[in-house]
């Protein structure tokens, strides 16, 4: 009866085995599948401050005094970005050809509106071609535009309304260009190259 006492201690061993690698990988691919779902959430729950902040922006009124106008000039429009480098410090990284080609379009006016503590730097001056760059404090952003996500891009009719928006993160969760957008609706910019366009550094 030992033998057979002892294969059996083997096969009951070998079960517990079994049983603890089964264990080990349904413990793995459920941290694995934990993961992903944390990381959809996370996705889902930035698309959907994106898309508070944008529906909040369109519609609303920008005050003069960051268009730099005494009187509103029903024939221009404006393209405004304003960029928080303490959170984003790679946003006026890269180069901007959508950018720099709306200058084309004389009746559009650019704006670059810089939240930094140390001022406005260089590298967006020499960025960002024929754009008036200016610094703002959190005070004057918040009581102009609201709360904002990082990089927000605004167009503004020449009457101080919203007309598109759009705020991130940062420049890589997006995969469409707003100026490209801007520069087809004004005819400035071929409508192709809305989709898929990202600003290369």
């Amino acid at each position: 009866m030992r033998p057979r006492s002892g294969t059996h201690r083997r096969f009951l061993d070998l079960g517990v085995f079994a049983l603890a690698v089964g264990g080990a990988i349904g413990v793995w691919k459920l941290a694995s599948y934990n993961r992903e779902l944390r990381a959809a959430l996370t996705v889902a729950d930035s698309r959907a401050v994106e898309a508070s902040v944008r529906d909040r922006l369109v519609g609303a009124r920008v005050p003069l005094s960051f268009l730099a106008l005494d009187e509103p000039d029903p024939g221009d429009a404006h393209l405004i970005w304003v960029v928080d480098l303490e959170r984003c410090p790679s946003c006026l990284a890269g180069a901007n050809p959508a950018w720099n080609a709306l200058g084309e379009d004389a009746s559009l006016r650019r704006h670059l509106v810089v939240f930094e503590e140390d001022g406005v730097p260089e590298a967006a001056r020499r960025t960002l071609r024929g754009t008036p760059v200016t610094s703002a404090s959190r005070e004057e952003l918040d009581a102009a535009f609201g709360p904002l996500l990082p990089s927000t891009k605004l167009l503004v009719g020449g009457d101080g309304i919203v007309l598109l928006a759009d705020s991130r993160g940062a420049p890589s969760e997006c995969d469409w260009s707003f100026e490209a957008q801007v520069g087809a609706l004004r005819g400035t910019l071929a409508s192709d190259v809305i989709r898929g366009q990202r600003q290369q550094p």
